[in-house]
């Protein structure tokens, strides 16, 4: 074999051969183009996004609607102390006779139901009298065995300004003779309330508001 010329291994670069090499390559790129865009999945063909995840609330459950106001919470929190503070101060403490009398009163409540028996003077049956004697005894007061007896003891004082633990005396006549005592728990606008041993035992009346013992109450006794 004959040796080839370099000019024969190498086709010269001319003008025409350029433009033939640039012309394919975008032909080339336009045919890769081609392929990618046919072998690109179609967004049809795709299975649909998964539903979200249902909340356990209900739609127009208030934690959902609930917008927290953090300016208005401390306000609010101060004016709740402001009128608990004025509750506070406007009730006035209780003086040492005051808590006597509620003292008092509690623990003649702790016999209601208590039979009544004539004559009768402790736990077992108590009359109107005994009943009210064994109470104040409890906290050192002396008073007579007789209801007629126990008007002439202690303080007397008006039926409208009575209070609690003072005694309340009836009489079925204007100058008749007292027949019945019984003890003060209360006495307000709703009426005055006492505690006392009838033919029912130990109960506590409004007699402000009963029939029978309003048109009899005759004095009170203030015995502390």
């Amino acid at each position: 074999m004959g040796l080839v010329s370099s000019c024969e291994l190498f086709t010269p670069i001319t003008a025409e051969s350029t433009v033939r090499y640039r012309s394919d390559r975008k032909v080339s790129a336009s045919a890769t183009l081609s392929t990618r865009t046919r072998t690109r999945p179609s967004s049809r063909n795709l299975p649909p996004p998964p539903p979200p995840p249902k909340s356990n609330r209900s739609r127009n459950s208030p934690a959902e609607n609930f917008e927290w106001d953090t300016e208005a919470e401390p306000a609010r929190r101060r004016a709740e102390a402001s009128t608990s503070r004025t509750r506070t101060e406007a009730r006035p403490a209780l003086t040492r006779e005051e808590m006597l009398r509620e003292d008092v009163v509690q623990y003649a409540k702790q016999f209601v139901g208590t039979k009544y028996v004539y004559a009768g003077k402790d736990p077992r049956g108590f009359d109107c009298s005994g009943f009210t004697r064994y109470v104040w005894k409890e906290f050192d007061v002396s008073l007579s065995g007789s209801s007629r007896m126990q008007e002439d003891q202690g303080t007397p004082i008006s039926v409208s300004k009575a209070k609690a633990g003072d005694l309340i005396f009836f009489r079925r006549e204007k100058h008749g003779r007292v027949f019945h005592v019984a003890l003060v728990v209360s006495n307000s606008r709703e009426g005055l309330r006492v505690i006392h041993s009838t033919n029912r035992g130990v109960v506590i009346d409004n007699i402000s508001n009963n029939s029978y013992w309003k048109p009899k109450i005759s004095t009170a006794r203030d015995v502390f």
